[in-house]
């Protein structure tokens, strides 16, 4: 996969053994791969708010303002 070439040989850094440092750059490509199949966080409720606005079973604004016009006709009759 990694080859020597593919570490920069650099005398500020710590002192690689090529070995080591192809295996670490071997690990995050595979912890790297490996997250691609992890879901975002939010995804799972993204997926339970679409299916409450699919059922009718979110509550809205439209909805909150609608009862409140009820509820201020029955408690508050027009005379």
């Amino acid at each position: 996969m990694f080859e020597a070439e593919d570490i920069e040989d650099s005398k500020s850094g710590p002192p690689w053994n090529v070995s080591e440092a192809l295996y670490l750059l071997e690990a995050v490509y595979r912890f790297k791969k490996e997250m691609e199949h992890v879901p975002e966080p939010n995804r799972g409720r993204l997926e339970e708010l679409k299916e409450r606005v699919q059922n009718g079973t979110l509550v809205s604004d439209e909805i909150v303002d609608e009862v409140a016009l009820k509820m201020s006709r029955i408690f508050n009759p027009p005379s």
